[in-house]
């Protein structure tokens, strides 16, 4: 069995399957066979030799699927004759090796079309070449035309969009990888350098929250850097950290809120869940589906996003935190959330959300000047109703840990203890309700938090000035 690859930059590379071992499609460096396409997973999917010239298909938990025939699949029987599509590039199964076509052969040079004998049907298809090569001299001269039409727009236009791989150039220095670290547990998600030279850094506040201990890395890093929380706003689902010795970052450019267009391309980029140091950045792409709008199913941990971008780009455990980028190589966004299903409990593919860069730039700014909102300095556990009932806790947030350096680190409430209400107001299991009871409350404030702490069954006063 053959693989053809009909599109993309690679298009017309034919490769034979082995008969005796998994034969893997991604992007990857590596991979049997590299899929240059921005939304090929690094190692996107698997055929396996299944005997009598029959392959067994399996994606291999890609972000954008895999397409047999025009149907998404995980698995599928291969038996020639199929087409595998990843992103944009088709790639066509047959049971032998292709054979080139008399175009492939005319345009590889051979010369082949002299007459022995000028037999009757032999002038009919020298009549039909050369029909053929006017046809192609005719599209040749089309094309060389379009291509002036663009050369001039482009100039007259100075649109100054790149392709994609050009973004992904462009951004990797400025993406990172965030590593947070509590009691030992790792966590991971992404971040870009707002400023260099201060070694700022951006990621979402619900990457922060996983743990206590912070490091940065970039892009084929080989070891990663102490980073230190500079402030987080959780209602916003925004963080800054420092990170000393970025000599190799890169300040990422910013988009202004009104280059925001419905429509348009964009790039997101960041590390999966299970990347590690020395991983290079990931990179999907997609449309801007709304400029503006309001992200209205949180999860526990995620609040209630206003003013984000909706865009059919994939997001990945991983990538929250990384910035989604518009075709001239500018963040429009700061990925933040995906949605997998529909109120009505329907899988949805590809609906995920940034916070928009004009929102998020008014924020930062804030947190650069010594300013936040609603930020204690502890992390939170978000536990289920049933987790709740099972370990007969009170309604409310599990406190693990506090950042160093922060009032909640100096309160004297340990971890394990229960937040059940802020200034007199309810919090249950959600950040939404931490959020809803705190509003309007920022840096310098003085708030009453109302803790149950282990072994006790009454809650208690805490008073904290807010960071």
């Amino acid at each position: 069995m053959w693989l053809q690859v009909r599109t993309g930059p690679d298009a017309g590379t034919a490769v034979e399957l082995p008969g005796d071992r998994p034969f893997v499609l991604g992007r990857q460096q590596g991979s049997d066979l590299v899929v240059r396409d921005a939304r090929a997973s690094r190692q996107h999917v698997e055929l396996a030799p299944a005997g009598d010239g029959i392959a067994l298909l399996r994606d291999l938990g890609s972000a954008n699927g895999t397409v047999v025939d025009g149907v998404r699949v995980e698995e599928a029987r291969l038996e020639g004759g199929e087409e595998i599509r990843i992103g944009d590039v088709v790639i066509a199964v047959t049971t032998g090796p292709p054979s080139r076509t008399q175009a492939e052969r005319m345009t590889a040079g051979d010369d082949d079309l002299t007459p022995e004998l000028a037999t009757p049907s032999m002038v009919r298809r020298l009549v039909d070449q050369g029909t053929r090569r006017a046809r192609r001299a005719a599209l040749i001269a089309v094309a060389l035309a379009v291509l002036v039409v663009v050369a001039v727009v482009l100039v007259v236009g100075g649109s100054g969009d790149q392709d994609v791989p050009e973004v992904v150039d462009a951004l990797t220095p400025s993406t990172m990888l965030v590593l947070t670290e509590r009691d030992g547990r790792i966590g991971r998600g992404s971040g870009w350098v707002l400023d260099a030279d201060e070694g700022l850094v951006v990621t979402n506040a619900h990457v922060v929250n996983q743990g206590t201990k912070f490091r940065v890395a970039g892009s084929d890093a080989t070891t990663a850097k102490p980073a230190q929380v500079v402030a987080s706003n959780p209602c916003e689902d925004l963080a800054l950290l420092r990170v000393r010795g970025l000599e190799d970052a890169k300040t990422a450019p910013l988009a202004s809120g009104d280059s925001i267009e419905q429509g348009e391309s964009v790039v997101a980029l960041g590390f999966d869940e299970d990347d590690e140091v020395g991983d290079g950045v990931g990179s999907t792409t997609g449309v801007i589906s709304q400029t503006s709008t309001t992200f209205r199913a949180p999860s526990p941990d995620v609040p209630a996003y206003e003013q984000v971008i909706q865009t059919d780009a994939a997001l990945n455990p991983g990538d929250s935190g990384g910035p989604l980028a518009d075709r001239q190589g500018r963040v429009v966004g700061v990925n933040a959330a995906a949605r997998r299903t529909g109120a009505s409990g329907r899988e949805l593919e590809n609906v995920s959300y940034a916070i928009r860069i004009d929102r998020a730039s008014r924020v930062l700014d804030a947190m650069r000047r010594g300013s936040t909102e609603a930020w204690t300095g502890f992390t939170f556990e978000y536990l289920t109703n049933q987790e709740l009932f099972d370990r007969n806790l009170p309604d409310g947030l599990e406190i693990t840990g506090a950042i160093p350096g922060t009032p909640a680190a100096r309160s004297g409430v340990p971890v394990g203890a229960m937040l059940v209400g802020v200034d007199g107001r309810r919090v249950s299991n959600t950040l939404q309700s931490f959020c809803d009871a705190i509003k309007g409350r920022k840096t310098g404030d003085e708030v009453v938090l109302s803790v149950v702490a282990p072994g006790e069954a009454q809650p208690r006063a805490v008073r904290l000035t807010l960071a």
